[in-house]
């Protein structure tokens, strides 16, 4: 299911209620992989071993999305 989904009653005497929206999981994995993605870039750059500047929002954003794919995947397995 979606991460932070909405809770909405419905019904005729919104008796009833359903969950809708939210955020995937994927995304929402991502964006907490992202943190440790742009500290990567950071530490790199304190270390004296930087990456290029050029690409550095789509590397991060790649390696956030590689890693919540990951993440996904191995929920997955163990869900088996």
């Amino acid at each position: 299911g979606p991460a932070f989904p909405m809770l909405q009653q419905t019904g005729v005497n919104a008796d009833r209620i359903e969950i809708s929206g939210g955020m995937t999981l994927l995304d929402y994995f991502a964006g907490l992989a992202m943190r440790d993605q742009v500290a990567a870039e950071i530490e790199m750059w304190r270390n004296g071993r930087p990456n290029s500047p050029q690409g550095v929002h789509e590397r991060v954003a790649r390696g956030a999305y590689d890693q919540a794919a990951a993440m996904l995947a191995e929920k997955a397995r163990r869900e088996l």
